[in-house]
């Protein structure tokens, strides 16, 4: 399942399959999926946001200068990011992309036997 170019409130779910939100812009997400990867790109509206599969690789694209917190994890697989503030553990992602403990974006990252990676796009 793709989508492509949306906005406002997105409520997503399937199972085996992979689920692809690309060129969001001001999007509130829960999205999940099993043995299927999980990829965003775009911008991230205030709010809580989910992401989360299983048997898969999770992928987030987020503007370098966005603000946002995050608490994600995975288990028989890598972890990665270049948002530097964020503290990368072998099984764990967390921290704030910024100097405000308290950002308005709030994410949930969620896989287990694939890597999860978050990083900024141009």
């Amino acid at each position: 399942l793709t989508v492509a170019e949306s906005s406002g409130r997105l409520d997503l779910r399937t199972s085996n399959g992979a689920l692809d939100i690309v060129s969001a812009e001001n999007a509130v997400v829960r999205a999940e999926t099993s043995n299927g990867s999980l990829g965003f790109s775009g911008t991230l509206d205030p709010g809580d946001h989910l992401f989360r599969t299983s048997n898969a690789s999770l992928a987030l694209m987020l503007p370098a200068d966005a603000e946002f917190s995050i608490d994600g994890q995975t288990s028989n697989a890598s972890v990665s990011s270049n948002f530097s503030e964020l503290t990368v553990g072998d099984d764990s992602l967390a921290g704030t992309s910024t100097d405000d403990d308290q950002p308005d974006v709030r994410i949930r990252a969620d896989t287990s036997n694939g890597n999860l990676t978050v990083a900024s796009q141009p």
